[in-house]
């Protein structure tokens, strides 16, 4: 994801996260942790649970995330389903900005599993 950063798996199975976003005017960077709460290899699908707080203030967010890989002709869509709930001051901005910040951090998530996909096939 683009601003943040995942460690290595911890014993419980969850991985820590850091995450750095611009919301607005204001700039929040969380931490937390990621833990796939299902997987099913065969369906291809999996779902995960994001778990951040910023540290030293209000500012929280959760959120559950579906993903499901599709055959598309000779390749293949990835679709995503989320479900966020913000806490603090981001929670006071309205649909519009959060919309358009979604919608930029998927876009720019979905151009780097690209260029990794492209350059692994190199």
């Amino acid at each position: 994801m683009p601003g943040g950063r995942v460690g290595a798996a911890s014993e419980d199975g969850s991985y820590p996260v850091q995450l750095t976003m611009k919301i607005g005017p204001m700039q929040i960077a969380y931490a937390g942790r990621v833990t796939v709460t299902e997987r099913n290899d065969a369906a291809r699908r999996a779902v995960l649970l994001i778990e951040m707080k910023a540290p030293h203030s209000e500012d929280s967010a959760r959120a559950t995330v579906t993903m499901g890989v599709a055959a598309a002709g000779e390749g293949s869509r990835v679709e995503l389903e989320t479900d966020v709930t913000l806490r603090g001051r981001a929670a006071h901005l309205g649909q519009g900005i959060l919309a358009e910040v979604a919608r930029r951090l998927l876009d720019k998530a979905a151009a780097c599993i690209e260029t990794r996909i492209l350059g692994a096939a190199t």
